[in-house]
């Protein structure tokens, strides 16, 4: 059985959607007018509690949060993030990390945020680090699928719209005989014959 399809396109969907968690109003609309005038779309909560829900009913691509915020702190969020979607990226932002009172920018980090921007901070240091920690992001995924693709027990095919092998693993070599340097550029019906498109 052939399938077509493309385990990087699945995996390597993008959005622009940015969850903005920020407790102060004046702040979180501040966010939100510079991450759209960049071209995102952008939703928000006033807290963690609001946050994590926001991430339950639709995971963003990339999340930005105040560290320390009344109730479900910054450090929380990003705690939770890393347990359940470890995959998107988080900014971290406090005007405390300048004082080095509470969680610092460097604790931050390490406790999962892709990066860490001290208030006040201006609207090119915010985007550079969104494109940075999305940067980051897709590579990492790029990383994993790779991985996911090479060690995978059974045959995976790449196929174009054209039926035209573009990328097999090594289990797809071995069970057809012969390297993927012969396979690749085949049309699908010269391996597995005509009757695949009968089905």
């Amino acid at each position: 059985l052939v399938k077509d399809f493309s385990l990087r396109r699945r995996i390597m969907t993008t959005t622009n959607d940015i969850l903005v968690i920020e407790d102060d109003e004046i702040m979180r609309e501040a966010l939100a007018e510079w991450l759209e005038a960049a071209g995102y779309v952008v939703r928000t909560a006033a807290d963690g509690s609001a946050g994590l829900a926001a991430v339950r009913s639709a995971a963003p691509a990339l999340v930005v949060t105040d560290i320390h915020m009344p109730g479900t702190s910054g450090a929380d969020v990003i705690a939770e993030l890393q347990r359940h979607h470890p995959d998107i990226p988080v900014i971290a932002i406090s005007g405390l990390f300048q004082f080095g009172r509470g969680l610092d920018a460097d604790s931050a980090v390490a406790l999962g945020a892709a990066r860490a921007l001290a208030k006040p901070f201006t609207r090119r240091e915010l985007l550079q680090a969104v494109t940075v920690a999305d940067l980051d992001a897709r590579k990492r995924a790029e990383y994993l699928t790779r991985q996911v693709f090479e060690s995978a027990s059974d045959g995976v095919a790449v196929i174009g719209r054209d039926y035209r092998y573009q990328r097999v693993n090594p289990a797809y070599e071995r069970n057809w005989g012969m390297p993927a340097e012969k396979i690749v550029g085949m049309h699908v019906a010269d391996l597995s014959g005509t009757d695949v498109f009968e089905r």
